[in-house]
């Protein structure tokens, strides 16, 4: 499976590819809706990324053979997501979600998770290991009408 994020700020029209070579793990949760005092907490779509961080001397980027690019797109990426972590309470806060999974043999299917926020936002550094991995931890907008879209 090969898995593609686009993260869209429709406020300003930016938004945040991230490619398969920098995907480790996508996961989303629909749950039980809990009584609580703040909506926020009420949401039921939950979603968590994990990513890798790309070193210079890594892997070469599957669409056009280029260490270079694919870590320069890693670390802007990172920063992007970074940056949106810490824009809660501002205009851009609320984004469209959109995971595109190619399943092979000409099949894929695409998810859309409207108005996410970032819960939380998180990074792995380990020289003892030799990798860098991120989480990016998003709940979804409790009060709206469209929630998720798969097709």
């Amino acid at each position: 499976m090969k898995y593609k994020i686009r993260i869209l700020d429709e406020s300003s029209n930016n938004e945040i590819n991230i490619g398969e070579d920098e995907i480790i793990e996508v996961r989303y949760n629909i749950g039980v809706i809990r009584n609580n005092d703040f909506a926020n907490n009420r949401s039921s779509i939950e979603m968590e990324i994990k990513g890798k961080m790309i070193s210079n001397i890594g892997k070469e980027n599957k669409e056009d053979g280029n260490k270079e690019n694919l870590y320069i797109k890693n670390k802007k990426n990172i920063i992007s997501l970074a940056g949106w972590a810490e824009s809660y309470m501002e205009v851009n806060d609320y984004r469209n979600v959109e995971v595109s999974v190619d399943l092979g043999g000409n099949k894929d299917i695409h998810y859309k998770f409207m108005n996410m926020f970032v819960q939380d936002f998180s990074q792995e550094l380990s020289i003892e290991k030799g990798i860098g991995i991120f989480t990016l931890k998003l709940k979804q907008k409790f009060h709206q009408k469209e929630r998720l879209e798969i097709k």
